[in-house]
């Protein structure tokens, strides 16, 4: 937990990205210097706020995060958890759903996420980065393989989001650019999906808690076909039960569903 102290000038001294429409937890995407967040010592970017004066904001949209930040009092007490792998994104990506967290409503948000009172505009053009395609990466599957075979893509993989519809085909220019964002994006999804994890346990007893969440591949033999085939899979360890899903299940009640056709399980004593 850290303690923030709101000041007049600067507010909290942060500004914001993500939230549950974006399938992703509320992230810390800029800290001022010298304003209050950075003279913690504490936060830095790429930090989740999960708590606020204790109450949980993981299930909040972006701009009800904002309300709860701006309406904490002057004493704001975060408790956060740092996703290493999220701070190249959040240096890199877009402002348009980036909030500074200061007193003033009357400011908008430039090109390059800084603030200007209405009447000014940017001294020069700058950059930005335009969304093609957004795969959100909560529970999604990463693959160097051409989908359902085992041909490996040269210097490239797919990311697909948790629902298969959601796709998006990663070039690097050589194979440590490759490893290096491979590694970026796994560490994203694993930590997400951790945070979800446990965001499912609070519906569960003790006994039925999910322990793992993760894509596996299936092999499937085809005569007609001269390779070998392969069918993502996401397997759950759940109590004493191994699930495994076509796809993840989009709330706790997925699981719940024991018997359906939506899974194979495997029980042991």
């Amino acid at each position: 937990m850290v303690n923030v102290t709101r000041q007049k000038v600067g507010g909290l001294g942060l500004s914001i990205k993500g939230g549950a429409e974006h399938k992703l937890p509320v992230l810390i995407s800029r800290i001022f210097k010298n304003q209050a967040a950075d003279q913690t010592g504490q936060l830095f970017i790429g930090d989740a706020i999960i708590k606020v004066n204790g109450e949980y904001i993981t299930s909040c949209h972006h701009d009800d995060a904002v309300n709860i930040l701006r309406n904490a009092g002057d004493l704001v007490i975060l408790t956060v958890k740092h996703y290493q792998a999220a701070t190249p994104f959040l240096h890199r990506s877009s402002s348009r759903d980036e909030h500074h967290l200061d007193n003033e409503t009357s400011s908008t948000v430039g090109s390059e996420g800084s603030w200007q009172s209405p009447n000014q505009s940017p001294t020069g053009q700058h950059p930005r980065w335009i969304d093609i395609i957004t795969v959100p990466l909560m529970m999604a599957y990463v693959t160097r393989y051409i989908f359902g075979t085992d041909k490996l893509r040269p210097n490239a993989f797919e990311v697909r989001g948790l629902n298969g519809v959601s796709t998006g085909i990663i070039h690097c220019d050589d194979a440590a650019i490759l490893s290096q964002w491979l590694k970026y994006i796994t560490d994203n999804i694993v930590g997400l999906t951790h945070l979800q994890m446990k965001l499912y346990n609070r519906n569960f007893s003790a006994s039925e808690r999910i322990e793992y969440m993760g894509w596996v591949n299936e092999g499937i033999l085809n005569n007609n076909q001269p390779w070998q085939s392969y069918k993502p899979r996401f397997l759950t360890l759940k109590g004493t039960d191994v699930l495994l899903f076509d796809s993840p299940p989009v709330s706790f009640l997925g699981f719940k569903s024991r018997w359906g056709s939506i899974h194979d399980q495997i029980h042991w004593e």
